[in-house]
């Protein structure tokens, strides 16, 4: 029997970006990687219907003020509306948590949507990573009014992105990470104008 992955398993593990080249540089000025493989659900209903069975399972509240993130046990938890939220974790590893999630709310009047063969997240790091994200954003990323614990639903160029800055690296506001998230379709396309905009931030510095 070949131990070649057959077509399925191949189109399951190719992320959105597999056919991207990679710049990420070791100086920390600017960085591109993808994070591939990631969970995402879309989460929508009543808070107090929720939020119980999500911080049950993943350990993580949902956030509800506008435009926050709670960052908490397994999972990573995205205001994006009055009555909806994105939640990030780790696809596969938590197959069990999302099966116990829809369990937990299949009575309930909310709706648990995996996304995540629909989207990705392309994160932009390093000292200049906010002039990168600039020549094509026209949100405000600057640390006064953009810090840890926030989101936001956005542009660059015209593809829809979420934005939310990585409150794991050991200096977010002189050295940040910006996770952007992007549908599946534009992923190709926004990591060439990151990459455009990454060469003119490059050579500028």
């Amino acid at each position: 029997m070949s131990s070649q992955p057959n077509s399925a398993e191949t189109a399951r593990r190719n992320s959105p970006l597999v056919q991207c080249v990679k710049d990420e540089l070791a100086n920390d000025v600017i960085g591109l990687a993808e994070r591939p493989f990631l969970g995402h659900l879309n989460l929508r209903g009543d808070f107090n219907s929720l939020n119980p069975s999500v911080k049950q399972v993943f350990g993580v509240d949902l956030p509800e003020q506008a435009n926050t993130v709670s960052v908490e046990g397994a999972g990573i938890a995205l205001w994006t509306g009055p009555d909806e939220w994105l939640l990030i974790h780790r696809s596969d590893e938590d197959a069990d948590r999302v099966a116990d999630l829809d369990r937990l709310t299949a009575d309930a009047h909310v709706s648990v949507v995996d996304v995540s063969s629909a989207q990705t997240v392309i994160y932009v790091s390093g000292t200049h990573a906010r002039d990168v994200l600039a020549r094509g954003c026209p949100l405000d990323l600057h640390s006064r009014v953009f810090g840890t614990g926030q989101c936001a639903q956005t542009h660059f160029g015209h593809i829809p992105v979420t934005v939310w800055l990585d409150n794991a690296r050991p200096d977010p506001i002189a050295n940040p990470g910006f996770n952007v998230v992007v549908r599946r379709s534009f992923a190709d396309y926004l990591w060439r104008l990151l990459d455009d905009a990454a060469t003119g931030v490059r050579a500028a510095v």
